[in-house]
């Protein structure tokens, strides 16, 4: 913002720990399961209050509605996540990290969905899951490693994907562009 203390872009890369654990499909809720009533009470002063958040789709609510009120005229971009790039195509298939990253990636969708922030899709930037069916191919597999120094914590080609996908989502989606290009 003008202020130099309100952004007019807030980036949000949230998640990628979460989906590397079996017990996520046992926290991670669902958007329809939320009551928002009861999760987040506006309170007569105007402030809010939050219950504390049962399940993972609540905790990204409740990040979202408190980035929303506090920033309200800045732009959220929610990224979607990545799994760890280490192992074999059988450990990212098998054992779930890919399939646990698209249950989260969908849930941030509709999170970003309900509050009007912008997707950026780091998963279809990295081809890792073209049919967005949970798996990765050889291929591909073999193609997402070449993007990390160690896992998991990409190397320049891999900063470079992010920092495109990122760049392109604001170019696609940001008010401010209009405002650059007049």
């Amino acid at each position: 913002g003008k202020d130099c203390k309100s952004p007019d872009i807030i980036a949000l890369y949230v998640g990628s720990n979460e989906i590397r654990y079996n017990s996520l499909t046992e926290k991670l809720g669902s958007i329809d399961d939320v009551d928002f009533d009861t999760l987040i009470v506006k309170n007569t002063d105007g402030t809010y209050t939050y219950a504390e958040p049962k399940t993972v789709t609540e905790a990204y609510c409740i990040l979202l509605h408190k980035v929303s009120v506090t920033y309200p005229n800045a732009e959220v971009y929610c990224f979607k996540v990545v799994p760890s790039a280490g192992g074999s195509l059988s450990t990212l298939n098998g054992t779930g990290r890919l399939p646990y990253a698209k249950l989260f990636n969908d849930m941030v969708d509709d999170i970003a969905a309900h509050y009007g922030a912008i997707v950026v899709d780091l998963v279809a930037a990295f081809e890792l899951d073209p049919d967005n069916d949970g798996k990765a191919t050889e291929e591909a597999f073999n193609t997402f490693q070449t993007y990390y120094h160690n896992d998991p914590h990409p190397n320049a080609k891999g900063f470079d994907i992010i920092t495109e996908c990122f760049v392109n989502a604001v170019v696609d989606n940001s008010k401010y562009i209009a405002s650059i290009e007049t």
